[in-house]
């Protein structure tokens, strides 16, 4: 290799870590600013003065603020798949599996309770199911909130088979609402847990008792 590639390799590998570094500069940044005042009144105007670059700069990195804010969502997602497998991985039979799952949910609020908001956020992702380009963002984000699905199918399909969970006619369709209403479930949870401590006496963990008892009670044979 000549000196002269070997320059070139040199300036376009300082260039793409001084990317990195700006686009990261912006994500922490909008992270910031969405975290402290959340999503809907932070401007990209705003991002790039916290960032202190020009705003013509971020349109450099990302298309605009649902962009923006699809990329952090991806991050929670992928810390909250990262507990998740782990607390599962540590088990072997089907209930400690489904525990360790729920447990995932508490460990995530207790050590990231700003993604952990941003994550039940649902309804600001805007995403357009019918024209997804391969190897973007948001082929990116649908790849790993599946992975919730499929862990949580993976449990519920071995639990059936050992007959320790009762059989169900269409499990795909029971999981999707089973999901939807644990989203629902802490979505509550973390908005209103002052008010369910102050006026039921319920901690965070008194309530995920309670639901798992709820879920054993419907599913368990």
């Amino acid at each position: 290799m000549n000196d002269g590639h070997k320059m070139n390799m040199s300036i376009r590998e300082r260039k793409e870590r001084e990317k990195k570094l700006r686009k990261d500069s912006i994500l922490n940044a909008a992270e910031k600013l969405f975290f402290r005042r959340g999503l809907d009144t932070v401007t990209i105007e705003e991002i790039a003065n916290e960032a202190e670059l020009a705003k013509g700069t971020i349109y450099r990195y990302f298309k605009n603020k649902d962009e923006l804010i699809l990329t952090i969502t991806l991050k929670a997602v992928r810390i909250f798949n990262s507990i998740g497998e782990e607390q599962i991985n540590a088990c072997t039979g089907t209930w400690d599996k489904i525990t360790a799952a729920l447990k995932a949910y508490q460990l995530f609020y207790t050590d990231y309770p700003d993604y952990f908001r941003l994550f039940l956020k649902w309804d600001n992702i805007k995403i357009d199911f019918n024209s997804i380009e391969e190897k973007s963002i948001h082929a990116e984000y649908l790849k790993e909130t599946n992975k919730i699905h499929e862990n949580f199918m993976t449990i519920i399909q071995k639990g059936i088979e050992e007959k320790v969970i009762r059989k169900i006619d269409n499990p795909k369709k029971t999981l999707f609402i089973f999901i939807t209403t644990i989203f629902g479930y802490f979505r509550t949870l973390v908005t209103r847990i002052d008010l369910i401590e102050k006026r039921f006496g319920y901690s965070f963990g008194d309530c995920n008792k309670g639901l798992l008892v709820l879920i054993e009670r419907t599913f368990k044979l």
